[in-house]
């Protein structure tokens, strides 16, 4: 841990910058504030916590602490972690370099068990780090992306409540745009459903998907 000197309530060592700008910050924000009240007896503090443009910087009383947690988040939430220091004092006694340490983390834009809409194929997200486990829904075929290779062009897919027109030979349901009966991919034959209910799918342009 850094330099262990009175530590009063402004003190920093670290900045723990949390970013999202696909959604809020809320649920890192609470993880942090509890892996910190339980650390509470070994020194561990928020000393401050500034809104910033898609999140916050808090600053805390350790540099450890701060990489600590957010390799934490990163193994919990998936997305992006950068670590860096930078010299500022040297101990006059002991001649010990200290450094002031930056942890910025950035949220995935999309978690495990969503499906997203990646280059024309619907994946279903299994876990996330550098690179990203998905299974493709409509092959039903396990795949490995690379992380950043995904964040250059995708959508996440939300499921939408739709009614079955048909059960026979294989399942549709009435597009909620074109109100036409379509069929859902892959072809699902003696799916249980009857004509009538309702059901939720995922939905790109012509081809629709069963939302597990």
């Amino acid at each position: 841990m850094g330099h262990r000197t009175t530590k009063h309530a402004s003190y920093f060592e670290a900045i723990l910058q949390l970013r999202n700008p696909y959604g809020d910050v809320e649920d890192m924000m609470h993880y942090v504030s509890e892996c910190t009240r339980d650390k509470a007896q070994e020194g561990i503090f928020i000393s401050k916590k500034k809104k910033v443009t898609n999140g916050f910087d808090l600053y805390l009383s350790s540099n450890s602490f701060a990489v600590e947690i957010g390799r934490e988040l990163y193994r919990k939430f998936g997305g992006e972690l950068k670590i860096s220091k930078k010299l500022f004092s040297q101990h006059r006694l002991t001649s010990k370099v200290l450094y002031r340490v930056t942890v910025l983390f950035r949220m995935a834009p999309f978690k495990v068990g969503d499906v997203i809409l990646f280059e024309d194929a619907p994946l279903k997200i299994l876990g996330i780090a550098k690179k990203v486990d998905a299974e493709n829904i409509e092959k039903g075929q396990l795949v490995e992306l690379h992380y950043k290779d995904i964040l250059r062009s995708f959508d996440v897919l939300k499921p939408v409540k739709v009614i079955v027109s048909k059960t026979r030979p294989q399942l549709e349901i009435i597009h909620p745009s074109t109100f036409q009966s379509v069929p859902v991919s892959p072809a699902v034959k003696n799916s249980g459903f009857v004509s009538g209910e309702k059901i939720k799918v995922l939905i790109s342009e012509g081809k629709v998907w069963l939302a597990a």
